[in-house]
């Protein structure tokens, strides 16, 4: 709201608000509940929260006091991913059956409206009057057909992926974008990949005690994907069918988590779970990084007022707000880069406004300490 943000968190299900009014975000616990992962949030009319939390498809009124109660209980879901207000309703994806339910804004009238082949319904938005929906194991895009009738609950493939997952969807524009994963094993689910992300090896039961960092770990390549639901004329979502979807971005070794649009112009931010990393990106050849913080992975991303982005981080739990202005003194220091041996070095290339400086550094081995030598300036040709 302008003022403070609302945050879940993992291994204990937990609501922390975020104070947003002072220099540095402030954070204090609202509400702890059952379960391992808060997996997806809405707010309801008069300000209370709605929350879902892993395993299980029970919906969980917050009240601002951070009183907890049961608003709705999804037959036979056990995991939900999101939570979407549409027409007065609440659209929520499930798995593992494929479902997507509608809810009445008071926790009642809970059905079925769209029921596909895939085990879980990982993304919802809505453009205009349409519902878009994303699917894992397959990565497949559906629109809801809400014409009512027989047969109309398995609604329409527009569109399949190359991919495993299609993991977030965000409108910029006339600009729609996908974030879409394919991971290394191909039995990976996605509750499977969260379990990964968490170091466990169930959502159930207590987090092991030991540091098995392999169990942290879902080998994945990650793609962003984009298309012009406008052309020439007026947007329809039906392009998504027949329009070219053009590939802006694709990285190795990750899996994106998040996607937000931060205009009207095309431009999104796609969050990575490898390298704490943010990219940006506004075409295929216009993707920069433009945040990268010390935890590994960046696990969600909002919109604040103002232009600004709330961005929350794991292993390291963390909030950071995103500034759209241009920072007063930018500074980016690289991984380090083995450059073996004999040593051989390639060229960097700066590009920026103002005055612009490269410093290197080199050491013996990966870990920076004292035998590094110190900061030198690199002449720029």
């Amino acid at each position: 709201d302008g003022k403070q943000a609302w945050v879940g968190t993992a291994d204990k299900a937990t609501i922390q608000r975020v104070d947003l009014r002072g220099g540095t975000p402030a954070v204090a616990q609202l509400a702890e509940l059952e379960g391992v992962v808060v997996s997806a949030m809405a707010r309801l009319p008069g300000g209370d929260l709605l929350v879902a939390v892993l395993p299980g498809g029970k919906l969980l009124r917050v009240d601002q006091k951070g009183k907890v109660s049961d608003f709705a209980e999804l037959k036979d879901v056990e995991q939900i991913w999101a939570i979407v207000p549409h027409k007065g309703r609440l659209l929520v994806g499930t798995g593992p059956r494929g479902e997507l339910w509608s809810v009445g804004s008071d926790g009642k009238d809970a059905k079925v409206v769209l029921d596909v082949d895939e085990k879980d319904l990982l993304s919802v938005i809505t453009i205009d009057d349409a519902v878009l929906v994303g699917t894992s194991p397959k990565a497949r895009l559906y629109r809801l057909d809400e014409s009512g009738g027989e047969g109309k609950l398995a609604g329409q493939l527009l569109h399949e992926f190359k991919g495993d997952e299609l993991r977030a969807l965000a409108l910029s524009g006339n600009t729609l974008v996908a974030a879409v994963n394919a991971f290394e094993d191909r039995s990976i689910s996605s509750r499977v990949a969260l379990t990964k992300q968490l170091n466990r090896s169930s959502l159930t039961g207590e987090k092991p005690e030991d540091n098995n960092t392999q169990r942290a770990r879902a080998d994945a390549d990650a793609s962003l994907w984009a298309v012009d639901l406008a052309g020439a004329g007026k947007r329809d979502v039906q392009r998504v069918e027949d329009a070219a979807w053009e590939r802006w971005l694709e990285k190795k070794s990750q899996y994106f988590i998040d996607l937000v649009a931060v205009d009207d112009r095309g431009t999104v931010l796609a969050a990575s779970s490898a390298g704490g990393k943010v990219y940006r990106a506004r075409g295929r050849r216009d993707v920069a990084v433009i945040a990268d913080v010390e935890e590994r992975q960046i696990t969600s991303l909002c919109n604040l007022d103002g232009g600004e982005v709330l961005a929350t981080a794991g292993d390291g739990a963390a909030v950071y707000t995103l500034s759209s202005k241009p920072a007063a003194k930018a500074r980016w220091v690289s991984e380090v880069l083995d450059a073996k041996q004999p040593a051989r070095y390639g060229a960097f290339a700066l590009r920026g406004k103002g005055k612009l400086e490269l410093r290197a550094r080199t050491g013996p081995g990966k870990e920076v300490d004292d035998r590094w030598s110190a900061w030198k300036p690199v002449k720029l040709g």
